[in-house]
């Protein structure tokens, strides 16, 4: 589905829809110009903006209800601001709103029944208690509670009989009740058959980046909830909004940049899925910027850094995220470019390729992204640098000797790496340029150690620091196989 007016447009909107971009880039300016945008038919749609700066308290105030009553334009022109004093007390009204609805669902529903023929299916009632369990289910700490003929709920400690006063509980808690109600209502109004569209600005204002992820996943379950289906569009700098998403479908997103007019919205790809749970990980920029996405090509790799990271205690700053394979990581990068773009300011990212077969020139920058490339074949050879033995208490010469003594010993026996290990002697064991894939877990056992490789070189790694003294050029160093580029890019300085 596309909307438009005479000068904006969001094209291949989806159930759930997920606009990303920095201060100033137009998110609010293009949801309020939404308002009135028609359908592909030329059709009005239905919507509701709800504003970015949700101010009040929940409690019933007659003089926002009588405005709300007697001017139908009250609440479309109030909630047009970015700051609103009395956002939740309108809520109020929309609660009642939505006990109402309820109520005459029901009522139509039993009157259908009690006029079709004997015989024929009864319908299901939605009671409120349903509405009021949906809006508890994201609350942690309190609960809301319908009292009869009361204007409004009453908020309790959960699972008590202690009352809280609206103004005690805290922003988040207030902002997840308030927002639950808008969406609720939207989706139980009636649209008289016209598209809905609620546009919702920066919904994460207030809330802790697991109470984001709840309430994402809530007003997805809303949106996509059978026969009472509508569209919605969330502008928002929250990449926790992204993480929430990574196994859900029915989902589209969009990077705005500024007086950009045209929005094409797509769907989560298996790319974003590998790499959406980083970002749901980071869901503060300052945060990411510390600890970039650092793309590799496998399992192995990520295992490798990972453990860097945690053994570093903080020295090493990334997230490591898989691609699949080398061919992939091109794609990956030009994907994360756009995101990071769109949201973080002063954004960079980070990608490692083995070297394999190609040369050992650094690779071109794709700003924000920067490229590394191992000196060394793979990371498996980095097992075989000397820092790397030095912390399994083994030299270089007597890892060799080793080897040689394992072959004599397996010579003329089966063993399925026998040929490969021959192949490595054969090679004068070079450590530096031959694939040793296949090797890597027989080398640890003749190393005399049973810890898994990645975590022997991810230690390693840890340990590491340089400075303008450091030798990129020795021999055989865990420097040399890492490269100047990626040592000084990733590791600290000593």
């Amino acid at each position: 589905m596309n909307i438009k007016i005479s000068s904006h447009q969001l094209n291949n909107l989806n159930q759930v829809n997920i606009l990303l971009g920095k201060n100033g880039s137009g998110k609010s300016t293009l949801l309020k110009k939404m308002l009135t945008a028609k359908n592909d038919s030329g059709q009005d749609i239905y919507t509701e903006y709800v504003t970015p700066e949700r101010g009040g308290f929940l409690k019933y105030e007659a003089g926002v209800d009588s405005q709300i009553t007697n001017d139908v334009n009250y609440l479309p022109s109030s909630r047009k601001v970015n700051q609103i004093n009395q956002f939740k007390q309108q809520t109020i009204s929309r609660y009642q709103g939505l006990e109402l609805e309820v109520l005459r669902d029901i009522q139509d529903k039993k009157i259908a029944d009690d006029t079709s023929p004997a015989g024929s299916p009864k319908n299901t009632y939605s009671y409120f208690s349903k509405y009021i369990d949906a809006i508890n289910s994201l609350l942690e700490n309190i609960e809301i509670k319908t009292t009869r003929g009361a204007k409004s709920f009453k908020i309790y400690k959960k699972n008590t009989t202690d009352p809280i006063e609206p103004d005690n509980i805290s922003s988040g808690e207030s902002e997840l009740i308030s927002l639950a109600i808008e969406c609720l209502y939207f989706q139980k109004t009636d649209s008289k058959g016209k598209d809905k569209v609620i546009f919702l600005d920066e919904p994460d204002v207030h809330l802790h980046p697991d109470l984001q992820v709840k309430f994402m996943r809530f007003i997805h379950a809303l949106a996509t909830e059978p026969g009472s289906e509508f569209k919605i569009v969330i502008a928002t700098h929250s990449t926790a909004f992204l993480g929430a998403l990574e196994d859900t479908t029915n989902v589209g997103i969009a990077f705005i940049l500024p007086n950009q007019t045209t929005i094409d919205f797509k769907p989560i790809t298996y790319i974003y899925k590998e790499f959406l749970p980083v970002f749901g990980a980071h869901p503060l920029s300052n945060i990411f910027n510390e600890a970039p996405v650092l793309l590799v090509e496998g399992e192995d790799d990520e295992r490798i850094w990972q453990q860097a990271v945690r053994t570093s205690v903080g020295t090493i700053k990334v997230y490591p995220c898989v691609c699949g394979d080398v061919s992939k990581i091109s794609i990956f990068e030009n994907e994360i470019k756009t995101i990071i773009n769109s949201v973080y300011d002063n954004a960079k990212a980070y990608s490692l390729r083995d070297r394999d077969d190609t040369s050992e020139n650094d690779l071109t920058d794709n700003p924000p992204i920067i490229k590394h490339k191992l000196r060394c074949y793979s990371a498996e050879n980095l097992l075989l640098a000397d820092e790397v033995l030095v912390s399994l208490n083994l030299t270089w010469k007597n890892l060799k000797l080793k080897i040689d003594e394992w072959i004599i010993e397996k010579n003329g026996k089966t063993h399925p790496q026998l040929e490969d290990m021959k192949a490595f002697q054969l090679a004068k064991y070079d450590r530096k340029n031959l694939k040793i894939k296949t090797l890597r877990i027989l080398l640890m056992g003749i190393m005399g150690s049973d810890k898994p490789w990645e975590v022997i070189v991810g230690q390693t790694i840890a340990t590491l620091k340089w400075d303008s003294s450091t030798d990129f050029t020795k021999e055989g160093s865990i420097y040399n196989f890492l490269g100047k580029k990626l040592v000084e890019g990733l590791l600290p300085k000593k």
